[in-house]
């Protein structure tokens, strides 16, 4: 059983929910390991892209282990389209 707690965001992850959703990610690391499950998003753009990055710097200043699962292909398509997948693949369980 992985006790690691999890923080999975629903529907779409766009220009237009990135910073709500950021903000709610930001509060659900509590300097214990997390996961981010993307399994229930259903639509990203480049603002994705910016969140992911964004979560992973946040992790590393607060000293978080942070996994990310179930990244939609569309959203690895695009960090692979601005040279950054290898930066979001090494988080991905």
């Amino acid at each position: 059983m992985n006790s690691t707690p999890c923080y999975a965001p629903k529907g779409r992850l766009t220009f237009d929910t990135v910073l709500e959703i950021r903000q709610a990610g930001e509060n659900a690391m509590m300097n214990l390991p997390i996961c981010f499950d993307f399994n229930e998003v259903t639509q990203v753009d480049s603002a994705a892209i910016s969140l992911l990055l964004d979560w992973n710097r946040t992790a590393r200043k607060k000293g978080v282990k942070l996994t990310f699962t179930h990244i939609p292909d569309h959203l690895l398509d695009l960090a692979g389209l601005y040279g950054l997948r290898d930066l979001i693949i090494p988080s991905q369980a």
